[in-house]
């Protein structure tokens, strides 16, 4: 149809795992049927041996590149975006859907400022066709502490990982740093998020405590 789309890739020695084929197709059916206004749209999808295909509505800003660019991101800004990725996943959290990779490369952005939730459904697909190593692999900055010690998730892994994503675009930080994965996955696990007035006095209070009920230790404390 002559538009311009991203394709994800998904490698083959994720693609061709026993555990990757038994549920990709079904996963991506299931999240592709959200429609929501602030979800990447997928347009198709296809596996064959030389990996797994998503094709989706290209985006080319993220909001890992507005906070590499801009931060720490005005309050109005901040606002704006947390409307829209908090509307997307109230959506998916309502049809029993939990994206569990919520962090700045995964919200992206349109050339008016519009916000929006990619890869709903790849990472529990990768998740389940692990090899035990995925937190040492990735980023472990925004994943909740029930994630971490591979406990049942709930929609309130998403809003923790949210609460981590509301403090770096306040600050220009992430709360929890550390040279070793294994530093920051012990401050998920021990720390309380400390608060974003430390980098920005000019900031309500009333911030930390909305950051600091998103990310409880204990997902039951958390928002709804």
């Amino acid at each position: 149809v002559d538009r311009d789309v991203a394709i994800k890739v998904v490698m083959p020695s994720f693609a061709n795992r026993p555990e990757f084929i038994h549920s990709f197709e079904s996963e991506v059916q299931r999240t592709a049927r959200l429609q929501h206004v602030h979800i990447v749209s997928l347009f198709d999808y296809w596996r064959d041996p030389e990996g797994a295909f998503l094709v989706m509505r290209l985006l080319a800003d993220s909001l890992r590149q507005e906070i590499k660019r801009d931060a720490p991101l005005p309050l109005e800004r901040v606002v704006r975006i947390v409307d829209h990725v908090a509307s997307a996943l109230m959506a998916a959290h309502s049809q029993g859907i939990i994206h569990r990779d919520i962090k700045p490369g995964n919200i992206l952005l349109d050339t008016e400022g519009n916000s929006y939730i990619s890869d709903f459904g790849l990472a529990k697909v990768l998740s389940e066709s692990d090899d035990g190593s995925s937190i040492v692999r990735a980023t472990p900055a925004y994943l909740a502490p029930e994630q971490i010690m591979s406990e049942t998730l709930t929609p309130q892994s998403d809003i923790y990982s949210l609460g981590i994503v509301l403090f770096e675009m306040l600050t220009g930080h992430r709360p929890f740093e550390g040279d070793l994965a294994t530093e920051i996955i012990y401050q998920h696990l021990q720390k309380p998020v400390p608060s974003v007035r430390a980098y920005r006095s000019d900031l309500p209070v009333g911030l930390d405590v909305i950051i600091q009920r998103a990310t409880q230790k204990e997902p039951g404390n958390r928002y709804e």
